[in-house]
């Protein structure tokens, strides 16, 4: 899946920890759609990833690749974007 967006805000990179015990880097950036009802969204970058997330500038214009994901944890559903590319 694509998005084209606006990057608002590109967060702190954030360190987490899996249960084998190796970190990772994760970081979320908040993009905004254009249009008539434009939308403010938080994408996230993982591992690998993360460093494409690092280094967005606020008020570049550009296509997320995209995936979507969610999970239920004790009878309530999360979900999560996930971005592993991103086109100029």
């Amino acid at each position: 899946m694509q998005l084209t967006a606006t990057v608002w805000r590109v967060c702190q990179n954030e360190p987490v920890q899996s249960k084998a015990g190796k970190t990772y880097d994760k970081v979320t950036v908040i993009v905004e759609t254009s249009g008539e009802y434009s939308k403010k969204t938080a994408l996230t970058f993982f591992g690998k990833s993360a460093e494409i997330g690092m280094s967005l500038v606020e008020g570049q214009t550009r296509t997320f690749h995209i995936e979507t994901e969610s999970r239920e944890y004790e009878g309530r559903w999360y979900s999560e974007i996930k971005c592993f590319k991103v086109d100029q």
